[in-house]
């Protein structure tokens, strides 16, 4: 083992070089060393070596750990030969305990999730004696070794089984205490880990039924007050060195499965926590809308979680979701008692950040994405509109009624802020603008049946509409375009034209990409809105169609997406315009088709929309000079795994032109396009 040892310290020396054909050889050599049955005791030596340089036995811990996830256990998914041997095991265990209080935290670090690695396989069967080595590791107050013990717990106790759960609950939840409150001794981070651990822990008690209520009460119930206690000491208490974003994060976190897994145990202790939440949430508003968070200044956990202001509100909304689903009227009456001034500030926290205009004037990709209803990212904006439609869910008129009040107050003041000649009076104006585009049906809805009193045709008369021209704040006439949309289900009769020709004009070339996107979306709102739409629309499409076929010329591919769906709900409204445009309308339906098909949305909306062309009386001769070539062409070119996606949708469209085409059918479609497909289908291995 002694050769095998000197050849992997040698490897690890080169793996660390930065010179690629020093490099390259050693990680390659170091792969096939992996095989070596006595890989795990050699790694494991190497990391444990004191007189070794940190770097090389950081690099021996993360191969270790790579070691242990795919060889270690036959039962694993990912295992691969060789097993190590059971006295192996034994020195790798025993090793890595004794690490727990290395000089060097990096390889403390490793070291803990190493040992997570391994007991979620051994503990209890193969390694009996690990739990009670962590609780006495706890129990020594060595700040170093305790902290690894907390990397280690964050893993360990989500693999707890039912059984096991009662006894290592009962036996952490007082040192996970004395850890969360002596702040002298221990650092934050180890203290973040002592809630987490706290956290999932409540949480495993409550998805564990079995247990009965009784067991979760006889165990929360009697400490929960110092929990909380503690809690509310931490969420009062500037940022300092014992207290951080990332504690408070934690501890927030820890307050909503409490509360929402307990709540009857959990009211009478609601004044120590939601109150200070609350606080944080009014505090942090204005420094966010003045874009004075730095979310620079983040904080990293050990396991890579991100920590920072924005990620913080992030979490404090999270929980007021939850407080408002839960089933506990108490709970939710802290709520649905502060609603006006929860929606008050979950519009203020619509309000669009610098970094945002920045990302999004560079990018219109992100945001198409950011902004679509169905958006997955996760920004302090999103999570404002979860907690709206949260609201609306929950407490329905109450919201509609808190709603509208707080976006008449703060149309006001985003006006009054233009005639002072504040820079980001727009920004206040677009989140209510949002806001009320959010939730436009309870709105519509409510004021009509004079539940609410607010003034839709003012509203969209004065604020809407007059959004939709204000061209210099390209992000704000955007969002009015989309939500004007919305609205046009109860547009006034006089009010159609204009609100067209704000359509038309935020379609031009020149204007910024945000702005073309808000016209798109204005569109397909306005034509779905009623079925008169189309009519109405019937005098415009002409200039409408040149308006997008142009925008195609620059577009991207998100914002092409886009333009073929415009122009598929364009194409219905007057067959002989769309006939007299046919000379920009295939070509760019056949310049898309050719540039790809791989996503699956824009090939359905390609098949639609050559089967509303083909429709179209005179548009056949047109298809088959432009499409039909060029579908030909690819079904010829089956064989290419590349094109199969181009294949599968060239046999649609031309089932498409075929189904419309008048008897009998040409030459070029029975002698060279039928051939084609028996072809395609002949050679192909799959149904199509």
């Amino acid at each position: 083992m002694d050769a095998l040892r000197a050849e992997a310290y040698a490897c690890l020396v080169a793996g660390l070089s930065p010179d690629a054909a020093t490099r390259e050889p050693a990680e390659h050599r170091l792969s096939e060393l992996d095989a070596a049955p006595e890989m795990s005791q050699v790694l494991m030596s190497l990391v444990a070596d004191p007189h070794i340089d940190v770097p090389v036995r950081q690099m021996a811990a993360v191969l270790l750990r790579r070691y242990i996830e795919y060889h270690w256990s036959p039962h694993d998914e990912k295992f691969k030969a060789p097993e190590p041997a059971p006295e192996a095991k034994a020195f790798v265990r025993a090793t890595l305990l004794q690490l727990l209080t290395d000089e060097s935290k990096e390889i403390r670090s490793s070291v803990a999730y190493a040992i997570a690695s391994i007991a979620e396989n051994d503990w209890p069967e193969e390694w009996p004696n690990l739990f009670d080595s962590l609780v006495m590791t706890l129990r020594t107050s060595d700040p170093r070794a305790v902290h690894s013990v907390m990397c280690v717990l964050r893993e360990f106790v989500i693999h707890v089984s039912e059984d096991q759960l009662p006894a290592v609950a009962s036996t952490l939840f007082p040192q996970l205490y004395t850890v969360l409150v002596n702040d002298k001794t221990f650092d934050v981070r180890s203290r973040t880990h002592a809630v987490c651990v706290f956290n999932s822990l409540v949480d495993a008690i409550f998805q564990y039924q079995s247990h009965s209520k009784s067991f979760a009460t006889h165990l929360l119930g009697p400490m929960l007050q110092q929990w909380m206690e503690a809690f509310h000491s931490i969420l009062t208490q500037p940022d300092s060195e014992t207290v951080d974003v990332g504690l408070r994060s934690s501890v927030v976190a820890a307050c909503r499965t409490v509360s929402t897994s307990y709540p009857k145990l959990v009211i009478k202790y609601t004044h120590l926590y939601f109150p200070a939440i609350w606080g944080i949430l009014v505090s942090l508003v204005e420094p966010f809308r003045r874009g004075e968070l730095d979310d620079s200044e983040e904080v990293v956990d050990d396991d890579g979680s991100v920590f920072n202001q924005s990620n913080f509100i992030i979490t404090i909304f999270d929980f007021v979701i939850a407080i408002a689903f839960t089933k506990s009227k108490a709970l939710r009456s802290l709520v649905r008692d502060r609603l006006e001034e929860l929606l008050h500030f979950a519009v203020l926290y619509c309000t669009i950040t610098d970094e945002q205009v920045d990302t999004w004037a560079s990018d219109v990709e992100v945001y198409i994405e950011e902004c679509s209803p169905d958006s997955m990212t996760t920004s302090v904006r999103n999570m404002s509109v979860e907690l709206l439609f949260t609201l609306e869910e929950q407490f329905s008129a109450r919201t509609t009624l808190a709603l509208a009040n707080t976006v008449t107050r703060h149309v006001t003041e985003a006006f009054a802020a233009r005639e002072r000649g504040e820079a980001d009076w727009w920004k206040t104006l677009e989140a209510c603008i949002s806001a009320a585009g959010r939730l436009h049906e309870s709105l519509i809805e409510q004021a009509q049946m004079g539940k609410v009193q607010f003034d839709l045709s003012l509203f969209i008369r004065a604020v809407l509409l007059e959004a939709c021209f204000i061209a210099d704040q390209p992000f704000l006439q955007a969002c009015a375009l989309r939500v004007m949309g919305q609205y046009s289900v109860i547009l006034p009769e006089e009010l159609h034209e204009r609100f067209i020709n704000a359509i038309g004009g935020a379609l031009q070339t020149d204007r910024p990409a945000c702005v073309q996107v808000g016209g798109m979306y204005a569109l397909f709102e306005l034509k779905g809105s009623r079925p008169e739409a189309t009519e109405r629309l019937k005098p415009y499409a002409s200039q409408l169609l040149q308006c997008i076929t142009a925008l195609a010329m620059q577009a991207n591919e998100s914002m092409m997406v886009m333009i073929v769906e415009t122009v598929l709900a364009l194409v219905s409204i007057d067959a002989e315009v769309t006939l007299a445009l046919e000379a920009k309308i295939v070509p760019l339906a056949v310049a898309v088709f050719v540039r790809g098909c791989k996503d699956s949305d824009m090939a359905v909306t390609l098949v639609a929309l050559f089967k509303d062309l083909a429709a179209i009386p005179g548009m056949q001769q047109s298809l088959q000079n432009r499409v039909v070539p060029t579908l030909i062409s690819m079904l010829k070119s089956q064989t290419n795994q590349d094109l199969e996606a181009h294949v599968e949708v060239a046999i649609e469209i031309l089932n498409c032109i075929v189904a419309s085409y008048p008897a009998p059918l040409n030459e070029a479609l029975l002698l060279e396009a039928y051939p084609a497909l028996v072809q395609t289908v002949l050679a192909s291995d799959n149904s199509m």
